[in-house]
C-alpha cells in the first residue's frame, strides 16, 4: 500500500504522509530545519494499544489532529527510517 498524503487541514502539521497497515501505521514527518531528510516512523499495536493505532489511523484519514495526538500521547514507535 502506498503512502497517502496527509490532509494537514490546520496547515501547521509536521506530518506529511501516512500508510495504513493491518496492525500498524507508518507516518512520515517533514525534515527538520536545515535537513532535507524526512523521518518516517512505524507504530505497531504490539508496542501501543489497539485503540491508539486505530485513533492514529482515523486522524490520518481525517487529515487533522494526528501530529497533536502524537505529541500529546507519545506513542512508542517500533522502527525509525530516514528518507
Amino acid at each position: 500500500m502506498p503512502f497517502l498524503t496527509y490532509g494537514n487541514q490546520s496547515g501547521n502539521s509536521s506530518v506529511v504522509a501516512y500508510m495504513r497497515k493491518k496492525e500498524a501505521i507508518v507516518i512520515r514527518f517533514k525534515g527538520t530545519t536545515g535537513s532535507i531528510r524526512a523521518n518516517t516512523y512505524l507504530y505497531r499495536e504490539n508496542r501501543n494499544s489497539e485503540i491508539v493505532i486505530k485513533t492514529m489511523k482515523a486522524l490520518g484519514k481525517a487529515g487533522r489532529g494526528l501530529n497533536s495526538f502524537i505529541n500529546s500521547n507519545k506513542p512508542i514507535y517500533s522502527e525509525k527510517y530516514f528518507s
